[in-house]
């Protein structure tokens, strides 16, 4: 199943947090996994409300396609 890493996870009810929320409810609802966390293995990374939390970013680890 593709997973998609959505980072940092923002909180709140408005702006940028609501965009994840139901981002991410699409997501779900196609078949797609979401994860916040950068180290674990995603085919693509989001990267939300600008460059705050940029310094845990590195190249992502590529995930084996059999």
């Amino acid at each position: 199943m593709p997973k998609i890493c959505i980072f940092p996870r923002v909180e709140g009810t408005g702006g940028v947090a609501s965009f994840r929320l139901k981002f991410e409810a699409g997501l779900k609802a196609r078949g797609i996994e979401t994860t916040n966390d950068p180290d674990e293995p995603a085919e693509a990374l989001l990267v939300l409300a600008g460059t705050r939390s940029g310094s845990r970013l590195r190249v992502p680890a590529r995930t084996s396609r059999a």
